[in-house]
């Protein structure tokens, strides 16, 4: 293959790394490591943390403490002495379809009465999780983004009694439109081409 042809190759390939086709991490601190928090302890922020804005109290986060983290060494508990929220305006675009993926789990050698998590996208009641354990992943593929930003909250839902369900590894990522994998396809087809070009003119020259 010609010098030409291995720049051509190498800016479509470029190309397209900025189509989308490779998701990119839109949460802030979606595991909440980020979070200066001993080890083994509990602490409380209010009104937030890197990413998160607090809602009605203090966030809790816990490091490996009534619990191990599903990621990381942190995860958050929203009942810290009553049930509390927590929201992140996430960068969207008008129209984008977005995936939602979080873990959570029970409180360990709790009730079930006193779990669970409302989770709301875009001020929109998404799902109420309930007991789970161990920890356990949720996607939601095709949400809709609105125009420069779109709200992802998180509130407790059991007894309000500081004893609620964990929160871990959450993360947002847009959903790569069908013509981003269109191009992607376009691309390789042109490197392997190219491939195949070189492979016949170097036969054509060891036969001659």
């Amino acid at each position: 293959m010609k010098t030409s042809q291995f720049l051509q190759a190498a800016a479509l390939i470029a190309m397209f790394a900025g189509t989308g086709v490779h998701a990119t991490e839109l949460v802030v601190n979606g595991s909440f490591e980020a979070t200066p928090v001993q080890p083994h302890t509990t602490e409380f922020f209010y009104p937030g943390m890197p990413g998160w804005t607090a809602i009605d109290g203090p966030i809790e986060v816990r490091n490996d403490n009534e619990g191990v983290a599903a990621h990381g060494s942190n995860f958050v508990e929203l009942d810290s002495d009553h049930n509390s929220g927590m929201y992140q305006d996430i960068g969207t675009t008008a129209g984008q379809r977005y995936t939602l993926t979080f873990q959570y789990q029970d409180r360990i050698f709790q009730p079930s009465f006193t779990q669970g998590l409302d989770v709301y996208w875009g001020g929109q009641l998404l799902t109420s999780v309930a007991s789970a354990q161990p920890w356990t992943t949720l996607t939601f593929s095709n949400l809709t983004g609105a125009a420069g930003s779109t709200r992802l909250t998180f509130y407790a839902a059991g007894q309000s009694d500081s004893l609620g369900t964990s929160l871990d590894n959450v993360s947002v990522t847009a959903v790569p439109e069908a013509d981003s994998y269109a191009m992607m396809l376009l691309g390789l087809g042109l490197v392997g081409m190219l491939a195949r070009r070189r492979r016949g003119k170097s036969g054509a020259a060891r036969a001659a």
